[in-house]
């Protein structure tokens, strides 16, 4: 049910934000969802968009909580959008080989990527959580991590 509800709360975010006319194609607005709390990241043209995406992605009752790191300024072109890929996919390989979660399960962890950040998202403990942050860290291109998990302990 998790994962159903997750997928249908970004799709209705992402609704949401789309059909608000105060949104521009100049503004891209990441949305990624897990276990109820809503990543918001890219970059958004004002501050005033900034706020509003975080109301409009606080309005359904899915909603569990907001991390929003959206910039305020113009939009990243296409070699930027191509760096956040490889970035996530370098990630993602690294952490199924050097994965510091007991049975190496990289599944327990989803990572998304913006601007250089490193978004990691999923529900560990705080020993494993900051465990698989610090492999991340040391990746090369990567110039910040933000832990946005839910604790077990």
């Amino acid at each position: 049910g998790t994962v159903l509800n997750d997928q249908a709360l970004e799709y209705e975010v992402i609704d949401n934000i789309r059909s608000d006319p105060s949104f521009s194609e100049k503004d891209h607005i990441k949305v990624e969802v897990h276990q109820g709390v809503v990543l918001l990241a890219g970059e958004t043209e004002t501050e005033e968009n900034k706020i509003l995406a975080t109301r409009l992605a606080e309005e359904s009752r899915l909603t569990q909580r907001v991390v929003n790191d959206l910039k305020v300024g113009e939009r990243e072109g296409f070699g930027g959008k191509l760096d956040n890929s490889w970035l996530t996919t370098k990630v993602n390989s690294i952490l199924i080989t050097e994965n510091p979660l007991p049975g190496n399960d990289a599944t327990r962890i989803k990572v998304v990527s913006s601007h250089n950040t490193v978004y990691l998202m999923g529900m560990v403990t705080r020993k494993e959580g900051d465990a698989v942050a610090e492999v991340v860290r040391n990746i090369g291109g990567v110039e910040k991590v933000v832990k946005i998990f839910d604790y077990k302990d």
